[in-house]
Parts: C-alpha cells; structure tokens; sequence
C-alpha cells in the first residue's frame, strides 16, 4: 500500500528543504542515478563505456554496434579474446578479454544492449505534457523511486492524438502502482484482482477514494517497457505494457512457459554452440492456444538441433526430414528413436520456431519462418 498523500507531501517538502536537488531513482543501486544511469539494471559505479554509445559496457555485449547481440558480436569477441585486446569486448571492466566477459556475451545473446538511459528514457515529442488531464502525467508505484513523480523518468510523454507513453526499465515482478500526476490531485487505477500484464490493454478508474485503491502490474522480465496510455476517455483512459525488443526476439506473454512439458523448452543446436545453459533467446515463449515461440538470429548453413528442457530430462526430435524456412515437421520423444534433427538456414536472419502441441506433447509439430 502506498504512503498517504500527506506523508508523502511532508517527506517531499523535507527532501526539497534538504537539497536543491530532487531526489531520483536509482534501480540498480550502484549510486548513479536511472536518468543518468548507462546501465539502469545491472550495477556499474564506474560508468564503464569503451566505446561511449551512452551504454555502458556491463550491459553491452554489442561489440558491433547495431543495438543487437548476435553472432556478429560473437565472432568480434573470439577475435578479441585472451591476447587480441579490444576494450569494446571488455564487460566487466576487468582490462582483459576473458571467460567473465563470455559469460555476459551468453546471458545477453540474441537481446538488445542495455537498457540505459540512452536507450530506455521518456520518448519527448515536444508536445505539451499536461493537454490531456490539465497535469503532467506518472507512472507512480514501487516500481520506481517508491511512488515518486520524476520528470524525465517515470513521466508521461506526449505522442499525439492523445496517446502518452512512459518509457521505463524495469526488473520481474510484481508491482503496486497508479497513474498521477505529481501531488496526488488526480488519479486512475485499476484494481489488484484485474492486474495490468503484457500487450493487453487495460481500462483505468477513479479510485474509490482510499489509499488502497492501487493497481496491480505484473512485469514478466527484466527490460525496458512502454507503457502506453489512450487518454481517449481521460475518465477512464486505457493503458497498455509492452516489451521494447530487439529487431529480433519474442516477448515473453507472462502466461506459463512450462505448462505444456512442465520444464520450459529450448531451441537447443550448433547455431548457438549447444550452449549449457541454452541462452534465453532460444527458449520457447507460450503464446496461448497451446504455440510457443522462438526467434532469434542465425547464420547461414546446415545445424543439428534438438528441441529440450534445459536439463535435457525432455526432448524431442526427428530423423526423417530437414527443418527448412516455410516447413512443418513432426517431432518425437528423443528416447523413441529420434536423434539430432537438421536445420537449414539459406542466409543469415532471424528465425521464429512454432511449437505446436495441440496434438499432444509425444509428437507436437515444428515451423520454421524468416523474418
């Protein structure tokens, strides 16, 4: 429940009397702050950046520079690694190329570098912020700066045609929140048991006028998310989560990655070096109706694959035909005969991967696009 407009006047006033400097978030907790920070979720006090892109080099595993971790980042790193030093392929800060930083370059492959508050801030059209409800606008909650209003930050910004969009990172999980504007005179909400989620619009009330009228957002991973809101019906405006993403990747859809097979599954091959663990990119995202999703970036030329829980406990493959682009095959339990499956990719690209197990988990079907 969030602090009573009273208290939170009384400690604004006492922070205004105590600096001339308001005071402002600082997810990561490394004692810079998100509107500065260049890595907003993993700590970095040093502010480390090589190759100063205002991203800083912790959470920037794109050695390439197309905003995008991918294989072309993966051959720049093998280039720099051990005795060919490049500072770009240096994450971690430590003055050389070793196995911290390849253990960076693997739990970001296939994402987008950052996010930082070069890549993750307000998106400033230059409209005014108060046209809809008289006030500029917040996204206040404890997920960021404990239900301050900071502008830039958590603030509402002006896109036109009364869409507003709030741009922030932000960690998994679950979090009280409401939309304000900065002393608390004008509220929307919803309510804890019709909780804001993924890429599902949802309508905004008039609190009841209680201090536990809060809504309820659920952030299914750690990235930096849109908040849009059509002020259409500023009375009871919509608003609407989504993932700011790579130019390749899913998101995720906060609905159960592991309800089919009861372990969420992975596109696991020669594409991404049979990686242990499989990188996120890899892990197949449910989108409802029994389809999960995977897509990311592969090379041209001809790879095994199996489809497998990162323990390797389920698995499924086929011997009897070649995944290409545009084809559906039928996978099997691996312990029924099936070996390594083919996947041949014509060009470098992006791949999205259909599960479909409609038909059952023993034998679900397998659909391979380019993007």
């Amino acid at each position: 429940m969030r602090q009573s407009k009273f208290a939170a006047s009384v400690l604004a006033a006492a922070a205004i009397a105590l600096s001339a400097q308001p005071w402002a978030a600082d997810t990561d907790g490394d004692g810079v702050t998100d509107d500065v920070d260049n890595c907003t979720l993993v700590a970095n006090p040093d502010q480390f950046d090589s190759n100063a892109d205002g991203i800083g080099n912790i959470c920037d595993a794109d050695i390439t520079g197309d905003g995008f971790v991918n294989f072309g980042d993966l051959a720049a790193f093998k280039a720099s690694f051990f005795p060919n030093f490049n500072a770009d392929a240096d994450f971690n800060n430590d003055g050389g190329v070793n196995f911290g930083d390849l253990a960076i370059i693997k739990e970001t492959f296939n994402g987008p570098a950052g996010p930082s508050a070069a890549n993750c801030g307000p998106v400033d059209q230059g409209l005014p912020a108060d046209e809809a409800f008289g006030a500029e606008m917040f996204l206040r909650g404890n997920l960021y700066s404990d239900w301050g209003a900071e502008s830039p930050g958590n603030n509402f910004e002006n896109q036109g045609d009364g869409i507003y969009i709030a741009r922030i990172a932000m960690y998994a999980g679950d979090y009280e929140f409401k939309v304000a504007d900065g002393d608390w005179t004008i509220e929307r909400t919803n309510f804890i048991d019709d909780p804001l989620i993924l890429d599902t619009p949802l309508q905004l009330l008039q609190p009841l006028g209680t201090n536990d009228n809060n809504g309820l957002m659920n952030v299914p991973a750690d990235g930096c998310f849109n908040l849009s809101m059509d002020t259409s019906d500023t009375d009871n405006p919509q608003i609407t989560m989504a993932e700011v993403a790579g130019d390749c990747g899913v998101a995720d859809q906060g609905l159960d990655n592991a309800e089919a097979f009861g372990l969420e599954m992975f596109m696991r091959g020669a594409f991404e070096g049979w990686s242990n663990p499989p990188p996120a990119s890899s892990k197949f995202l449910n989108f409802g109706d029994n389809v999960y999703q995977a897509e990311f970036e592969i090379l041209a030329g001809s790879y095994p694959y199996k489809i497998a829980s990162g323990d390797w406990t389920v698995q499924r493959s086929s011997v009897l035909r070649v995944l290409e682009p545009g084809t559906t095959i039928t996978v099997v339990d691996s312990n029924l005969g099936g070996t390594n499956t083919a996947f041949s990719a014509p060009e470098d690209g992006c791949y999205v991967f259909e599960l479909d197990v409609s038909g059952g988990i023993e034998s679900p079907t397998i659909t391979a696009t380019q993007q």
